[in-house]
Formats: structure tokens, C-alpha cells, sequence
């Protein structure tokens, strides 16, 4: 008689990491506890030669067990990675790890089934963001607020269905022969661009808010306007490929930026806008209050910060918008330097 185990399909985990030794254990103890058998699962680390104990705790928790390797990834960057982790699994289905992730125990099981039941190209989960401090609470609470991140459902959506895209991502082998691997011209968003392209080729993508994956946003306000300013100036690099990948409102951090700056000018050369100007950023800044008070339950200093927190992420991913769409003219203006 055949095992069981036999039936099941074989899974190929890849976790593309650099300098992340604060959350790469408590990424890689979260795989090691799946619901789903040891001889049917490939844990791939891909280490971008971190500067920190990264690859040694990577190699510690992987060393000695069964489909189990640690790879070195002298690019550096998480796609490069990530590609070299699926140009060397073995899996039926490829699944990214975040390195600031933790899985559910039953996060394997649960995207095999729901891949199968669906016919998905791609799957994945609610995200939980983790508020360990009072600033990763502020941040976790505006990244899962449509006030923060638009109609990007995925982030916040409580009824599963098809989605944009999906987090962390979860595919069956064959999509990534059928529309390629993960684009290296993208430096963010790659997971959108990988996305864009399932959708464009009929491929469904699957989001199911039951299965919740933990994830530690960026620690500091500074590192939330690196992080978010990349994807602004990412997701131009998305557009200049897919053109029809441009939704209305990933232009509107790029325009309140264009308001408050482009107005500031305005009303010194014609004292006559203040008004209009003081109002505009009146109303935007009562509309994000209004929302801390609420996110915050009404304690004074964590309003602040969750307000804080929407100026910032609307800020960096907007300046990053910016950058990317300026760059992107300069190549038009000048071609020969592409």
C-alpha cells in the first residue's frame, strides 16, 4: 500500500536574507515546526553576504538536517536570491519566506490545498504586523488601514478572493516556466511585477485572511521612509514595464507630495493661495488624525506616532514616486544612456 506521505507534493521553501540576524531565527524556527512532513519539504537560506551573524545562524538551524542547505549570494540582493533558490529547488511548489516573517504551523499545508481547490497560480495570506515597540505599532497599524495603503486589499481584507497580489507568495513550479522568474531590473516590487505578469497571462491569485503570517515591520522612522521610499520609486519600474500595472491610487502619495511642495511655492509668489493651501493640508491633517485617534484607542502618545507614522509612509512612498518618475524621463530625454 502506498504512504500517504508519497501523495503529497513536494514543497521547496526559499528564503532569500542579508544582514538579518535580529529575525532569520525566528523566521527559520517558525519553518521548522510545519504541519507538513520533512521528507516532502526543501528549506532553501540564500544569504546575500551578510555583515552579521546572519549566515551563521542560518547555517546553525539548517546544519545537519534533510533538505536543509544554506546558499551563498555573492549579488547580494533579495531577487537574485531568490531566483537562484528556484533555479535550484526541487519543489512542485515554490514558496518565499521573508526573512522578518514567521509562518503559521499549518502555512505549508494550508497553501498546497488552497493553490489545488482554487486552480491559483498564486497564494497567500493575511499579514500580521507585529507591534513589538510603539513605533512598530504605528507603523502596523497604518500599513493594515486602507487610509494608508489605498484599495491594496491584501493588506487588510478580512473575506478571501482574488487579489492584485498576495503575501508572502506561494506558486506551483510551472508558473515560473510559464511567465518567467522574478525580474532583476526591479530593485522592489518585484512582487507586484511578478504578479502583473500571472495576471496578464490568466493566472488567478489567491488571498485567504485565515492563514495569518507574523511580520516585524522596520524598527525606527527612518528605516520605514527607506523602506517605503523604495517601493514608491519601485513601483515606477513596475509601470515602465507593464504600463497597464498603474492604478489610480498609487499616484496619490505622488500628488499630495506635489501639493504641499509645489503649493508652498505658489503661496510665496502669490500670498493670495494661502487659503486654499492652509486648507488643503488642514483637511489632510485632521483626516489622519481623526484615523490615529481610532487606530490608537485614544491614548494620546500613541496617536502621535500613528500619526507620524501616516505623514511618513505617504511621504517616502510619494518622494519615491517621484524619484522613479524622474528618472524614468531622464532615459526618455536622454535613450543612449539606458
Amino acid at each position: 500500500m502506498t504512504d500517504p506521505v508519497d501523495d503529497l507534493p513536494m514543497v521547496s521553501l526559499i528564503v532569500p536574507v542579508r544582514n538579518e540576524e535580529h529575525h532569520i531565527g525566528r523566521c527559520l524556527e517558525s519553518v521548522l515546526v510545519q504541519e507538513y512532513p520533512e521528507a516532502r519539504l526543501e528549506v532553501i537560506v540564500v544569504d546575500g553576504a551578510s555583515a552579521d551573524g546572519t549566515r551563521e545562524v542560518a547555517a546553525t538551524i539548517a546544519g545537519g538536517r534533510a533538505g536543509w542547505q544554506v546558499l551563498d549570494n555573492p549579488r547580494r540582493a533579495l531577487i537574485p536570491g531568490m531566483n537562484l533558490g528556484i533555479q535550484r529547488a526541487g519543489g512542485e511548489y515554490i514558496g518565499y519566506v521573508n526573512g522578518h516573517s514567521q509562518l503559521p504551523p499549518d502555512y505549508v499545508r494550508r497553501m498546497v490545498g488552497l493553490a489545488k481547490r482554487h486552480g491559483a497560480w498564486s497564494v497567500g495570506g493575511r499579514i500580521d504586523r507585529v507591534s513589538e515597540t510603539p513605533t512598530r505599532a504605528a507603523f502596523a497599524a497604518v500599513m493594515s488601514h486602507p487610509l494608508g495603503v489605498g484599495d491594496s486589499r491584501h493588506n487588510y481584507a478580512t473575506t478571501a478572493g482574488p487579489a492584485e497580489t498576495v503575501f508572502p507568495g506561494f506558486w506551483p513550479r510551472w508558473v515560473f516556466e510559464r511567465v518567467g522568474l522574478f525580474d532583476e531590473r526591479m530593485t522592489a516590487n518585484e512582487d507586484n511585477e511578478l504578479s502583473h505578469r500571472i495576471r496578464m497571462a490568466g493566472g488567478l491569485i489567491w488571498y485567504d485572511p485565515s492563514v495569518v503570517i507574523r511580520y516585524h515591520p522596520r524598527a525606527s522612522f527612518g528605516a520605514s521612509f527607506r523602506q517605503l521610499h523604495g517601493y514608491g520609486s519601485g513601483k515606477v519600474k513596475v509601470w515602465r514595464i507593464h504600463p497597464s500595472a498603474l492604478r489610480p491610487r498609487q499616484l496619490v502619495p505622488a500628488a499630495w507630495v506635489a501639493f504641499v511642495g509645489i503649493g508652498l511655492l505658489a503661496t510665496a509668489l502669490r500670498p493670495a493661495l494661502l487659503p486654499l493651501y492652509a486648507a488643503g493640508n488642514c483637511a489632510y491633517a485632521a483626516i489622519t488624525a481623526v484615523a490615529s485617534v481610532q487606530l490608537s484607542g485614544g491614548r494620546i502618545g500613541a496617536a502621535l506616532r500613528t500619526w507620524g507614522a501616516f505623514a511618513t509612509v505617504h511621504a517616502a512612498y510619494g518622494i519615491g514616486t517621484w524619484r522613479g518618475l524622474l528618472g524614468w524621463a531622464i532615459t526618455l530625454i536622454r535613450p543612449s544612456r539606458q
